[in-house]
């Protein structure tokens, strides 16, 4: 949007003569009309490809015309556009256009009240001193556990803060809490008695919520972190939530606080608001909720973030592969608030999103470091997971999880999980390595801590760096779509910089780039969250017998070249004995789906 207008608004002068300056002040109003109209990503490209040529070629013309035609000129080309764009809202109108507060709506927004502070998430709170990222309502993926609580996200800079990523700096607001002010902040939260009533005096007693100790044997992940937990099961069930299409929650800073410092009503479809969890999922699919009831728990959800517009050629084949090996839903969570990237991905996993095995996320904007909004996003994806799975996983896109390939191996009920269809796997399917190799669920099952115990919080998969040695494209019959192609070789050796960890959901409540912490045992009274369990640590990813994560290092770098095959004495597992399936997999879904890689 900046770079929009301001290149209509002359925003650099080559000659700084008076004459031009007088004329560029003549001219502010520019300003302020391309920035009401410029609504969407379609107005921008318009103006890009259509409008910018013909300023650009008329400005010194223009220099020297008279301010009544350049009103005119300047009213025609607004016209034009602005046209453009209602068109372009018309044709696709199903294609809502998200932006700021209304990216977090669902589909089950005008029967959610609008007196509360929905809108305002992300945003600061209790006169800008509390900056809140998002709130959710957090269940369980055990049939038997009806609990439900409400947990807070929330931002904050300054003394006690991670200094690795320079959160030191930049508030918000001056009077903003630091670090260490608002992990000290105690909360209090509230639901009314009848919760599908829109507005009620008459509300539960106030429950203290409790501060989750930002905590990791990972220095990235400290102090990062701000939640707070609320335990709504006296008042609120799992199946409650069902007969609801929202609840809502009050929040005060003190038991006797007279007006509440926020109201949202949370709504049950995404269970969350803002940066809290997946904001995205299809309309055809139930909610979260719902769908765990219906359909049962899933055993591994994969959270993949920092995704990215010049990403979007590799997705198809990461998702499908990971498919194959039993993942059972994949959050992809976008780098930073994109619309056109977010109806990018809407266009081109319709297929998979419709059924309920992709949905996407974002990262928070607050902060510039991205690392710090991939962290966050991996805490939004790990509560969220907590209500789908039993094990969730988290790895970039230039990462797959490869099974340790076996001569033979009868095929895993966790397999095609997304499709029961065999003929529509194709002829490679049968003899590949998916159909021959133990899965992503076996694997994590079999997994065991150091000491051979199996209660573990999380664990870890050893990493493989994989190169590229050639630049081929994959051939006529594929010539739009070249995804992981030209990795043949890797290393022998695990690379312990990048190894990848799985957690277990009901005893994990952080995660980080490579490992997980804040593990809490249920029912351990008082004992403090620790970064990882002393009776159960970590394997450190040594055992590749279970599978491993395979790094395409150079995968969104290709100008760094490639290496000497015969420096590297492993063929990669995936390049020659599973990748085949998964292009004709996805050549098949393209030909009967039309549009899903377009």
């Amino acid at each position: 949007m900046n770079r929009f207008y301001e290149y209509y608004c002359y925003k650099k002068e080559e000659n700084n003569s008076s004459e031009q300056q007088g004329h560029h002040q003549r001219f502010s109003f520019r300003h302020q009309i391309i920035q009401k109209m410029a609504t969407n990503s379609f107005v921008q490209q318009v103006f890009f490809k259509w409008i910018r040529p013909f300023v650009k070629s008329k400005a010194v013309h223009w220099q020297s015309s008279s301010y009544s035609r350049n009103v005119i000129v300047l009213f025609f080309l607004t016209l034009v556009t602005w046209t453009a764009a209602v068109t372009h809202r018309a044709n696709y109108g199903s294609q809502r256009v998200l932006e700021g507060p209304d990216l977090f709506t669902t589909n089950t927004e005008e029967k959610i009240p609008t007196d509360n502070d929905n809108v305002r998430i992300p945003g600061t709170f209790w006169n800008d001193r509390l900056h809140i990222l998002g709130v959710r309502l957090t269940t369980s993926y055990e049939a038997k556990d009806e609990s439900v609580s409400f947990d807070v996200f929330a931002h904050a800079v300054g003394e006690g803060s991670n200094s690795i990523f320079d959160l030191a700096s930049q508030k918000q607001h001056s009077v903003e809490l630091n670090y260490k002010e608002a992990s000290q902040q105690p909360l209090y939260c509230e639901v009314p008695v009848a919760t599908t009533t829109d507005s009620t005096d008459t509300a539960n007693k106030r429950i203290k919520m409790k501060y989750l100790p930002s905590v990791s044997i990972d220095s990235n992940t400290e102090h990062v972190h701000l939640i707070w937990r609320c335990d709504l099961s006296n008042y609120v069930t799992k199946t409650d939530m069902l007969q609801h299409h929202h609840i809502r929650v009050n929040v005060y800073t003190s038991e006797d606080q007279i007006e509440s410092i926020m109201t949202v009503d949370v709504p049950v479809d995404t269970a969350s608001i803002g940066y809290a969890g997946p904001m995205i999922k299809s309309s055809k699919e139930p909610s979260f909720v719902q769908q765990v009831v219906n359909n049962g728990p899933l055993d591994v959800v994969l959270c993949v973030g920092g995704i990215t517009t010049d990403q979007l050629k590799y997705i198809p084949e990461f998702v499908q592969h990971h498919l194959n090996v039993g993942v059972g839903q994949i959050v992809l969570g976008m780098e930073t608030l994109d619309e056109s990237l977010l109806a990018k991905l809407q266009s081109l996993l319709s297929f998979y999103m419709d059924k309920g095995l992709v949905v996407i996320a974002a990262s928070s904007a607050v902060t510039d470091s991205s690392h710090i909004r991939k962290l966050r996003f991996y805490n939004q994806c790990l509560f969220h997971a907590k209500g789908m799975a039993e094990f969730v996983a988290m790895w970039d896109l230039d990462e797959l999880w490869v099974p340790k390939l076996q001569d033979s191996y009868s095929k895993s009920r966790h397999h095609l999980r997304h499709d029961g269809n065999e003929d529509e796997h194709g002829e490679l399917w049968s003899d590949s390595a998916y159909r021959k190799s133990p899965g992503i669920v076996e694997a994590i099952h079999s997994m065991t801590g150091e000491n051979g115990c199996k209660d573990w919080c999380f664990q870890a998969f050893p990493s493989r760096t994989v190169e590229r040695t050639e630049f081929a494209q994959l051939g006529s019959a594929h010539p739009q779509w070249q995804g992981f192609y030209g990795f043949p070789v890797r290393d022998q050796d695990p690379n312990p910089l990048f190894q990848k960890s799985v957690a277990r959901t009901k005893l994990a409540w952080q995660f980080s780039f490579h490992v997980a912490g804040s593990c809490r045992r249920e029912n351990s009274g008082d004992k403090t969250y620790v970064s990882m369990f002393e009776e159960c640590p970590l394997w450190s990813g040594r055992d590749d017998s279970l599978g491993a994560i395979h790094h395409y290092q150079r995968l969104f770098l290709p100008e760094a070249g490639v290496v000497d095959p015969n420096s590297y004495t492993a063929l990669d597992e995936y390049t020659h004995h599973m990748r085949p399936a998964v292009v004709e997999q996805l050549s098949h879904l393209q030909q009967q789906r039309a549009g899903l890689l377009g």
